[in-house]
């Protein structure tokens, strides 16, 4: 992992640490601190995304309930073709796709969810400006994360179908990519 992601990792941990649920992400991270990177992580962050995701909101829920069921079918269909590219996947938040610069997916979602965040505190404020300025934040935010993220789940995809993997699929444009998925 290069130093600006680890740096930007630290960044998010600190803020969390510092916020609303600070105890709680203190105590989180000592936890975390203790598991292997990698898989193990992956099903605690899953585990842990169930049982403290507020599941008040109905479509917030089954949103959180479709990606992780996404991530783990697309990762045990991979595994299935090939192990090693079934690892980059789970891995595709913190890390590149081999040979492929600046494609894990942290800093997008970060910015996704600095975007959230913004509008969020100013949905509510009667600026329909401002309004309109965070949405359109939010919404480039989102489609960048998804442009990322479907990068990593057409080599999946390709993998599960026994296809050509061709890492130049996160260079394509977004449009491409979502026609091809």
């Amino acid at each position: 992992m290069k130093k600006i992601h680890e740096r930007l990792l630290q960044q998010i941990a600190q803020l969390a640490s510092e916020g609303k649920f600070g105890e709680a992400a203190h105590s989180a991270s000592q936890e975390y601190s203790q598991i292997p990177v990698g898989i193990p992580t992956m099903l605690k962050y899953i585990s842990d995304f169930y049982e403290k995701n507020d599941s008040t909101n109905q479509e917030i829920a089954e949103a959180r309930d479709y990606f992780c069921k996404m991530f783990i079918v697309v990762y045990r269909e991979t595994k299935k073709c090939n192990p090693s590219l079934s690892t980059t996947f789970i891995s595709s938040f913190i890390d590149d796709f081999p040979n492929v610069d600046g494609s894990l997916l942290l800093p997008r979602w970060n910015s996704l969810a600095q975007a959230s965040l913004a509008f969020k505190s100013v949905a509510n404020s009667g600026d329909y400006l401002l309004i309109w300025q965070q949405s359109s934040r939010l919404f480039l935010a989102y489609n960048e994360f998804l442009n990322g993220l479907l990068g990593f789940l057409i080599v999946a995809w390709r993998c599960v179908e026994n296809k050509k993997i061709n890492p130049n699929v996160f260079y394509s444009p977004y449009g491409a990519k979502a026609k091809q998925f």
